[in-house]
């Protein structure tokens, strides 16, 4: 008898555009592709995503394919009961009550850190929902051993319920392609050699300690290209012309790319 568990991931409106939306694209697809690996040696899983009524768009053919699908605003265990789930995998922070074994995903404690940072409702959601995830978890999966050590100290969980397992990369990255790259060179006027930072300007993503240090090495920087989403930029995070003038002291040219291909290739990310 196999095992069914439910994967939940109601992925935000900017979804395969965000690091959470990334990160559950590539989880779902490699999941999708574990089931048909002749070679895999795991015990035979059902999965069933569930996602948001309003954003199901990011999910791969793959898995739309091999995993059921349901769509569903406010999980609950009797919902999670309905599905004949085993297991529950909460891929967002975000609390979701049920009596079911669950395995919770906290990225980070940024809100704790740096709360001026975010708006307030954002903190209050945040510090609402992580708390609560991290103690009814019976596992809670951590990207780095910092934020292991955060939860740890800031919530009082069992150390030995918080396991740090690292961001491996996509094992189903998407092709190239070589008109679109074309197209994006000629947009940005993009030289042989660049480096690419793809990361929503917000404040605690490090732009500035980043431009910083390539002061520092600026007879080797060529051009920087800054990607972001700029309805994000405007209402949260920091302008173009913010980071421009420190980048100026590099005495190097940068560019402001508001979006840019996961296939865009030839740099240093």
């Amino acid at each position: 008898m196999s095992l069914r568990v439910g994967l939940v991931a109601p992925v935000e409106p900017q979804g395969r555009s965000s690091g959470v939306g990334r990160y559950i694209v590539s989880l779902t697809g490699a999941l999708a592709a574990l089931g048909a690996d002749p070679d895999c040696t795991l015990p035979e899983l059902e999965f069933v995503v569930v996602t948001s009524p309003r954003n199901g768009g990011w999910m791969s053919p793959t898995v739309r394919d091999r995993m059921t699908v349901v769509t569903e605003t406010r999980p609950s265990d009797s919902f999670f009961e309905e599905l004949d789930l085993d297991v529950v995998h909460v891929l967002v922070p975000r609390h979701v009550p049920t009596d079911r074994p669950t395995l919770f995903n906290p990225y980070d404690l940024r809100h704790v850190f740096h709360p001026e940072l975010f708006r307030d409702n954002l903190v209050r959601r945040w510090e609402r929902n992580i708390p609560a995830g991290c103690r009814q978890a019976t596992i809670v999966d951590t990207p780095s051993q910092a934020t292991k050590d955060a939860i740890v100290e800031q919530y009082g969980i069992d150390p030995e319920r918080v396991q740090p397992l690292p961001l491996g990369p996509s094992i189903t990255p998407e092709s190239g392609d070589d008109a679109l790259l074309d197209e994006v060179t000629a947009r940005y006027d993009v030289p042989e050699s660049f480096a690419l930072f793809p990361a929503t300007t917000w404040p605690h993503k490090n732009h500035r300690r980043l431009v910083d240090a390539l002061a520092h090495i600026r007879e080797h920087a060529t051009r920087l290209f800054r990607s972001s989403a700029p309805e994000t930029v405007r209402r949260r995070g920091w302008t173009p012309s913010t980071l421009s003038r420190t980048w100026a002291q590099t005495r190097r040219s940068a560019t402001w790319a508001t979006s840019t291909p996961h296939t865009c290739g030839r740099c240093i990310i």
